[in-house]
């Protein structure tokens, strides 16, 4: 193939501007700027690529630069107002031992110092950096986007408060290079607070669901995790997790109308085309702290109406009663909150568990106990009465 890289119509008469600018649009590499055939000759043997010539009275046809292989891996770091957090995400993708990547940064209309910080990073030519000028309302938005821009077969969606093991890459690559029917592998992580400093491991996150499990390496079909998806999100932050590109695209990517769900719902979707792969040694770092978004949603309106929208889902997709796989849910999340001390949670979740299915004997059971424990801290009946009559009518159905 070749690339016609310089023309002039005239041997003293330059191209208008605009001709240049249209020339220059469609270049694929950076444009120099020659004053003769022999000056354009000696750019080119540097390895750069002269695109006008302004003494040359005819078109010189040259061989196309070779084009540049795609990376492996795209990392998506979209970032909203975690300035204070971004060095230590950055430094964490930059430095892994695993380097075939490339790095796409989105920032979604930050008004910290956020766009100052990324600059320190922008000399690395791995690295492109994408600013929206309002915000976009939701976080899959932008997962969206990065992974429509992305080059790389296989896309980890970093986010910007979080971090990880240096080895992160390494671990989870060849887990997807050695098996195809994989469309995600994620992996054991730590829960860190806002100073970075570990507060647990991710063994509390799945021992009521299974106590061994995910104790150890494993493959497993698609459609096998997905009865542990549909008791809560086990594949709990997408920072911890390794994707195909393709399987991403062919479910249609994340839906831009959740802001909290959305990544449940979409492990959902591809678990149901894909296996699954995990890996059991904690290389992610989960930071939860009270400025991101699923915080300052927890237990609103907006994530109620979000868990019972992924319930449905998956309701249909396995044929169980919507009310049943809803009602269950929060039994286990109710015995979940119970089990750490709780116990207003508890018994917010049992009350939906009823109102869903009144004759749901567990849910009753997790709720005495929790009014037991509510009880002796409160000590006060009329109190305990008015949360259990506007739990019973806040969750929807």
């Amino acid at each position: 193939m070749f690339w016609l890289e310089m023309i002039l119509p005239t041997a003293h008469r330059p191209l208008p501007v605009m001709a240049v600018k249209v020339l220059l649009a469609r270049s694929r590499s950076r444009a120099f700027f020659a004053k003769s055939f022999s000056q354009a000759m000696s750019i080119r043997a540097t390895g750069r690529h002269p695109l006008i010539c302004w003494n040359v009275c005819r078109i010189v046809v040259l061989p196309m630069p070779p084009k540049q292989p795609a990376p492996k891996v795209s990392v998506i770091i979209p970032n909203c107002n975690h300035a204070r957090f971004l060095r230590q995400r950055m430094r964490s993708v930059l430095d892994q031992t695993y380097q075939d990547f490339e790095v796409a940064y989105l920032d979604d209309a930050s008004t910290d110092d956020s766009n100052q910080i990324i600059g320190e990073f922008l000399g690395d030519p791995r690295i492109r950096a994408l600013y929206n000028t309002s915000n976009s309302g939701t976080p899959f938005a932008q997962w969206n986007k990065g992974v429509a821009l992305a080059r790389g077969e296989y896309v980890w969606i970093a986010e910007s408060d979080d971090s990880a093991d240096p080895r992160f890459l390494e671990k989870l690559v060849p887990v997807l290079d050695q098996c195809e029917a994989v469309g995600l592998v994620h992996c054991q992580f730590w829960m860190i607070d806002e100073k970075g400093e570990k507060k647990s491991d991710s063994d509390m996150w799945w021992r009521e669901l299974d106590a061994s499990r995910w104790t150890h390496d494993f493959v497993s079909p698609g459609h096998e995790e997905l009865k542990y998806l549909g008791c809560w999100n086990v594949i709990s932050n997408a920072s911890g997790v390794l994707f195909r590109k393709n399987v991403y695209v062919k479910v249609g990517g994340a839906d831009e109308g959740m802001r909290l769900a959305g990544d449940w719902l979409l492990w959902m979707k591809m678990l149901l085309v894909s296996d699954v792969a995990f890996v059991a040694m904690p290389l992610n770092y989960w930071r939860w702290h009270p400025t991101t978004v699923r915080a300052r949603s927890l237990h609103s309106r907006m994530e109620q109406e979000e868990i019972a929208r992924v319930l449905r889902f998956y309701a249909k997709q396995t044929g169980i009663s919507p009310r049943a796989v809803q009602s269950t849910y929060h039994v286990r999340k109710g015995g979940h909150a119970l089990a750490a001390g709780l116990p207003a949670v508890a018994i917010e979740h049992a009350c939906a568990s009823v109102r869903l299915r009144p004759i749901e004997l567990s849910a009753w059971g997790v709720m005495i106990r929790a009014l037991l424990v509510w009880g002796r801290r409160v000590c006060h009946p009329r109190r305990l009465l008015t949360s259990i009559r506007s739990q019973l009518a806040h969750w929807p159905v």
